[in-house]
């Protein structure tokens, strides 16, 4: 059985996390989850 693995790219703005991370999903076809979408979908749906 092959155990899950997160990854978590963390910085302050403008540090690259969002080019690293669009580079590791499609190299290793991992799924994003993009905190500024979820926190805006959540929001509209409370």
């Amino acid at each position: 059985m092959t155990r899950p693995v997160l990854c978590v790219l963390a910085g302050v703005n403008g540090a690259g996390k969002s080019s690293i991370g669009g580079h590791l999903l499609e190299r290793d076809g991992l799924t994003w989850l993009n905190p500024d979408i979820f926190a805006r979908e959540f929001k509209a749906a409370t």
